[in-house]
């Protein structure tokens, strides 16, 4: 039965487990949730990587009927889903493994939706698809979007190019299999582009007008726990690596409840632009990268006392909003994200672009930009202000 929750609530439906090679009980947990047959959905690198043989082993081992589709694309579209949800539906599924980044992950969760309610133009937005969707284990291979906990599936509009996405509490997966084993080698810019992304997810939550004390003990763990374990996982710390997928989900959860601001939101705008006009595409969370030093300068003003309590995690003097942020950007930039988006001055129809579509997806961001910042942000984040 479809379960609404009410604004401010705090919900986490997913079981979480993580623990070295859990995904290896993937085949008795699916047993146990009643599945017969399972349709599986990566992407082709981790397909091709073999990270997922040990978890497609116990499922074949547990006497459950497996197919595996490993074609999710880079960016999954409305109609990718569509696609991967016909042939789950052809083969009988009645569980789905979604496996990978957020793009398997998405790839398959957004399947499970549209197994049993159709076109999912109809499902996008809060609460409104119609019938609960196929139950989902994740298995996440990155430490970054975070998707193995979220309510919410992004995905593009192959007709706009805009990002859209689905969210509800029934549209969380059932089981996250955090497995360390499966984070190891990870290549380092989906390493770096990952991390940021989850970096974000935690310190965003935190700055966000809807947290609550809550969904701030979870933000500030894991941005204390990235703050330290990025570093290090790039260094190749295994340790690290795995530790990294566990605060990813931390900050997901934090974020899932408490909302994101204005660098997700003008990530979307930005993204649209380069899709639309032909710019040189960008890894999310480089582009995060790229965003955050403007727009952090930007919240100062609003969110002073919020900043100036990071001050003992990354090590400024106490009460000082502006050294936090500027050491905020400079961690990034160590760690390798972007001074800027690599594009220089685009023209100013594109810039329009950004800011129409950055100022139609409000946040709960502790100051909102006008026009004129706004345009302000992109070009420094552009790298020409």
């Amino acid at each position: 039965m479809k379960q609404h929750v009410l604004p401010g609530a705090f919900s986490i439906p997913t079981q979480v487990v993580f623990a070295p090679g859990v995904s290896r009980k993937a085949g008795p947990i699916a047993r146990g949730m009643g599945a017969t047959r399972v349709f599986a959905v990566t992407d082709p690198g981790v397909a091709k990587a073999g990270v997922l043989e040990p978890a497609l082993a116990s499922i074949r081992d547990a006497g459950l009927a497996l197919a595996l589709y490993d074609r999710a694309p880079l960016d999954p579209t409305l109609a990718d889903a569509a696609q991967v949800a016909a042939e789950a539906t052809a083969f009988g599924a009645d569980l789905v493994v979604a496996a990978g980044g957020g793009s398997g992950l998405c790839s398959g969760r957004s399947a499970a939706v549209a197994m049993t309610n159709g076109d999912l133009r109809s499902c996008t937005g809060h609460d409104k698809y119609a019938h609960d969707p196929v139950p989902v284990i994740a298995i996440p291979t990155t430490a970054g979007s975070g998707s193995e906990v979220s309510k919410h599936v992004t995905l593009s509009d192959e007709r706009t190019g805009r990002k859209t996405g689905i969210d509800g509490y029934t549209n969380a997966p059932k089981v996250a299999l955090l497995d360390p084993d499966l984070v190891q080698g990870v290549p380092r810019q989906v390493a770096i582009a990952s991390g940021i992304d989850a970096f974000l997810h935690a310190l965003e939550a935190y700055l966000s007008t809807r947290a609550t004390a809550l969904t701030d003990a979870i933000a500030l763990d894991a941005f204390a726990r990235i703050w330290t374990l990025l570093p290090r996982a790039l260094a190749g710390d295994a340790q690290a690596k795995g530790d990294m997928l566990f605060a990813s989900s931390m900050a997901n959860v934090a974020c899932g409840n408490a909302g994101l601001t204005l660098v997700h939101a003008m990530n979307g705008g930005v993204t649209y632009c380069f899709k639309a006009r032909g710019h040189e595409p960008v890894a999310y969370g480089m582009i995060h990268g790229a965003l955050m030093p403007p727009i952090l300068r930007f919240f100062v003003p609003a969110a002073r006392d919020r900043l100036a309590r990071l001050a003992p995690i990354v090590g400024t003097p106490a009460g000082d909003a502006e050294a936090v942020v500027e050491r905020i950007v400079a961690w990034a930039r160590e760690c390798g994200a972007p001074r800027s988006l690599p594009w220089g001055r685009i023209p100013d129809a594109d810039i329009d672009l950004i800011i129409d579509e950055t100022l139609e997806r409000q946040r709960p961001s502790p100051r909102q930009p006008s026009r004129d910042e706004a345009r302000g942000i992109v070009l420094e984040a552009l790298g020409v202000a």
